[in-house]
């Protein structure tokens, strides 16, 4: 089994076990069975700055080992860079939020390793975690930097 399908297999089967309700209501967005490089997720967590407001996770598969991390909701939207809003990266397309340790820029396989245990359905919880408890994100690529005092986030 390639890593693309090893990948979408691997987080299609924790979707369909329901293994994050305890995160919020969670939910598969069937868009387009033939491409196995993107998985969209709608997501209403029970807590976090989002309790309540349904926003999409979108998970691009690159074949650098790491996942392009995109979010589309209307209060992430307030602190997005212009660069992630027009999808201009520094070559090519923007690479998604940057999510320390797990994203763009850091060792991928090596964290990915320890602190997901080598497993997707623990890196899909870890980010939604993250996504729901924004005060704590430090810095990353795709949100203003003081998106802390914008959302008013003590």
């Amino acid at each position: 089994m390639n890593n693309n399908t090893k990948w979408y297999v691997n987080i299609m089967k924790s979707l369909c076990k329901d293994e994050y309700k305890d995160l919020g209501k969670i939910s598969y967005i069937d868009n387009d069975v033939d491409n196995i490089s993107n998985i969209k997720i709608n997501i209403t967590p029970y807590e976090g700055v989002h309790k309540d407001i349904e926003y999409t996770l979108t998970l691009k598969y690159r074949t650098d080992d790491w996942p392009g991390i995109y979010v589309d909701s209307p209060l992430f939207d307030k602190i997005k860079t212009s660069r992630y809003l027009s999808n201009r990266g520094r070559a090519g397309e923007h690479k998604g939020i940057c999510i320390e340790k797990l994203s763009y820029g850091y060792a991928f396989k090596k964290n990915f390793k320890l602190y997901c245990n080598d497993n997707w359905k623990s890196y899909v919880y870890y980010v939604i975690t993250i996504l729901n408890n924004i005060h704590e994100f430090e810095k990353g690529n795709g949100f203003r930097h003081d998106y802390k005092k914008i959302l008013k986030i003590d």
